[in-house]
Parts: structure tokens; C-alpha cells; sequence
């Protein structure tokens, strides 16, 4: 292991310490998260003066320099945010680690992104999807339960028959316990629909597991896993726009205020933390259905 060959903290350069942040904190994570850690940190470590400077150098005027010289680029703001959390986290993890002795970024400030409008898939889309899968039980079963209940696709993969309660009478067997970010459980419902197409998946699959979803051979479906099968729906239906996991997310919480469910409960059942991060994401509408609303709810004096 890289970690193991670093002995005293002169010896480490940011090549050691990247790799070693890489190998410990991104243990679980999806290759695309990986590669994304390593492109930031390694460009920062150019701006630093190369991977080969070793790490206790490095002083907080070189942070805040890079910082300033960063805000002052014409990068996307979304693209600069992604740099200062890498380095934030990268730097965290040094000091707990006792690589520094202090937090050299701890003060460095993440920039405020704008604010959008996350509409997520189409609903035109998202029932071509559905309808695809019908021949196949398990997709069937997986699609319709993401999209009633705006489970994450962590919570879905980890998501257990002990968790479920389908023999149950209403509404009680349309609720799911599910394991999500932040070592969260949290209670999700899903709809009639996907509640028969749970039964019969559990029904047709030849063999016993725990996990709901499963492949062929009877091991749980990957977090990757369920994001390949919806792109491999995509593909065949020659779909140009996202369709990943957090697309319906996206569309979940923004139907659901469309059809006027009020934001409270919009925010609990979509496990958010706060209230604010739904109307953040979700509270921002397009002209259009602003003018729509205004002129269902407008009344003349």
C-alpha cells in the first residue's frame, strides 16, 4: 500500500499524498468519482510547482494565492467550486491523517453557485423507460420503485426484503425502509404499481437473496449497476437526455410541487436535510409555469 511507505512528513511529496488520499477516501466510490478526485488534485499540485514538492512546504499564502488566482479565471463557476472541494477535502484529510500538523484550507470559502432550475427526465422519457422494461421483471420492478419513491440509487441497491413489508395490508405494504448517504435510514412510498411489480419480481427470480435487486447470478446490483441499466434504455430508445438515477430525483421533487404537494413534505420524503435545499433546487420555475400558476390563482379585485 502507498500509505505504507510514508514514514516521516518531510518525506512526503503531493504524488504520495494524493494517491494515498485516493486509496483511503474514495474506498466505495465509482471510478468516475475517482478520476475526478485525481484530475483536480493532480492540477492543483502542478499550481503548486509539481507532484514532486513535498507537502510540508506548503504554507496557507500558497492556498490563498491559488484561491485568488483561481476566482480571477474565467473557469465555469461550477468548475471552480469542484477545485475548491477537492483541495478542502484533500487538506482535511492530511491534518486528521497527522500529515500536517494544521488544516491549511479550513478557511478557504466555496463560491456560491447559481442557482437552477433542476427539471430532471421528461415525463415523456421517463414512461418510454417504464415501458420498455415491462418485459423484464427486475427492471420493471427497479424503474418503477426509483421513480414513485425518489430513492437514491445507493438506497435501492442496498435495499433488503427484511426492509420491505409487502404482505401487508394498505398503506403499510407500500412503504420501504431504505439505507441511504450519511449512514441515513429513512421511510419511503412507493406506488401501487411498483409495489406489483415488486411482488411479482420476487415471485419469477430463481434464487434467494436479501437484496431486492439483484443480476442473474443472484448478487446484489451495484450502485453502477443500476445506473447501466438505465443508459442501456436510453440507448435503445435513442433518448439524447440524461436518464441517470438523479434525473428522476430531479423530476421526482420538481413534479410533486408542480401537482402542489406543499414543500415540507416535498423536502422529507425526497431525504433531504433541509427545507432549503429543496426550494434551492426544486423552488425555481421557468416563466412559463409561473405564468400558469398566475393565472389560476390570480383573482381580480
Amino acid at each position: 500500500m502507498i500509505q505504507q511507505t510514508i514514514t516521516t512528513t518531510d518525506t512526503i511529496n503531493f504524488a504520495m499524498a494524493i494517491e494515498t488520499f485516493l486509496q483511503i477516501e474514495t474506498v466505495g466510490r465509482s471510478t468516475k468519482t475517482k478520476t475526478w478526485y485525481r484530475d483536480k488534485l493532480f492540477n492543483f499540485a502542478n499550481q503548486m510547482g509539481g507532484s514532486s514538492r513535498t507537502i510540508n512546504t506548503v504554507i496557507e499564502l500558497d492556498l490563498f494565492a491559488w484561491y485568488e488566482k483561481l476566482e480571477r479565471s474565467s473557469i465555469a463557476p461550477d468548475t471552480k467550486h469542484g477545485y475548491i472541494r477537492a483541495v478542502k477535502k484533500f487538506f482535511k484529510f492530511l491534518h486528521r491523517r497527522n500529515i500536517l500538523p494544521i488544516n491549511l484550507a479550513q478557511e478557504l470559502r466555496l463560491p456560491k453557485l447559481p442557482k437552477r432550475a433542476r427539471k430532471g427526465i421528461s415525463d415523456h422519457n421517463a414512461k418510454q423507460i417504464i415501458n420498455a422494461a415491462r418485459q423484464n421483471a427486475r427492471d420493471y420492478a427497479l424503474i418503477n420503485f426509483l421513480e414513485s419513491t425518489n430513492a437514491r440509487r445507493g438506497g435501492i441497491a442496498d435495499l433488503r426484503i427484511s426492509n420491505l413489508f409487502l404482505d401487508q395490508p394498505e398503506p403499510l405494504c407500500r412503504r420501504a425502509i431504505i439505507h441511504e448517504k450519511g449512514d441515513i435510514d429513512r421511510t419511503v412510498v412507493m406506488s401501487p404499481e411498483a409495489h406489483r411489480a415488486l411482488v411479482h419480481w420476487l415471485q419469477v427470480r430463481n434464487h434467494q437473496s436479501d437484496h431486492v435487486f439483484t443480476t442473474a447470478k443472484g448478487t446484489p446490483l451495484s450502485t453502477a449497476g443500476i445506473s447501466e441499466i438505465l443508459d442501456r434504455y436510453r440507448e435503445k430508445l435513442k433518448i439524447s437526455e440524461p436518464c441517470s438515477p438523479h434525473q428522476w430525483r430531479h423530476r421526482w421533487c420538481r413534479k410533486r410541487i408542480q401537482d402542489g404537494m406543499p414543500l415540507p413534505q416535498v423536502s422529507q420524503l425526497a431525504g433531504h436535510k433541509s427545507i432549503t435545499v429543496t426550494a434551492d433546487f426544486y423552488g425555481t420555475f421557468a416563466i412559463d409555469e409561473l405564468h400558469q400558476a398566475f393565472d389560476k390563482y390570480y383573482k381580480p379585485p
